[in-house]
């Protein structure tokens, strides 16, 4: 059976720090970051589209990346968003609550260190777009983050591509 526990951040003295089973990766000595984020996003971005095995991997490698660098937000951002996938795909409605608020907080946190960082803001914009609001309430979170990204887009002009912008526009 595959057991889901979040990792705790070392400076998190009051909880013990318990890595998920089931490793996937090549080499948990690498010290190929940026060459693990890389495939992390992709199977991160083949579960967004329905790859539960995907997910399953992209979890596990971001669980490692994140234990091995707790304060790169970024990968505690799509390691939040893995983990509300995972929830996303559980069958029993307890895990499936508990796994997407344990990916929300992990993208509140995300973003409340580094809130201009757009990356970070589009992962839980979607994340708390696709969340049922009647038992989650995250629409008003979501819709926070859709209005930032379009007004920065439109008062830098750019930092990220035009048909996401036009997206943006119309989940807004």
């Amino acid at each position: 059976m595959y057991r889901i526990r979040v990792p705790r951040r070392p400076e998190d003295k009051d909880q013990t720090s318990v890595p998920s089973e089931g490793r996937t990766l090549r080499d948990k000595n690498s010290n190929s970051f940026e060459t693990d984020f890389k495939d992390a996003v992709k199977l991160h971005d083949q579960g967004v589209k329905g790859d539960k095995d995907a997910v399953r991997k992209a979890h596990d490698i971001l669980s490692d990346l994140y234990l091995r660098n707790t304060k790169n937000q970024l990968v505690q951002a799509y390691f939040g968003s893995a983990t509300s996938l995972l929830g996303r795909d559980a069958v029993e409605p307890n895990k499936r609550f508990k796994l997407a608020m344990e990916g929300v907080k992990l993208l509140d946190d995300a973003v409340s260190n580094e809130p201009e960082n757009t990356d970070i803001r589009l992962l839980r914009a979607y994340v708390c777009y696709r969340l049922p609001e009647e038992y989650f309430h995250r629409t008003e979170t979501a819709l926070e983050d859709f209005g930032y990204l379009i007004s920065r887009y439109e008062r830098e002009g750019g930092g990220f591509e035009k048909g996401l912008y036009l997206q943006l526009l119309l989940d807004y």
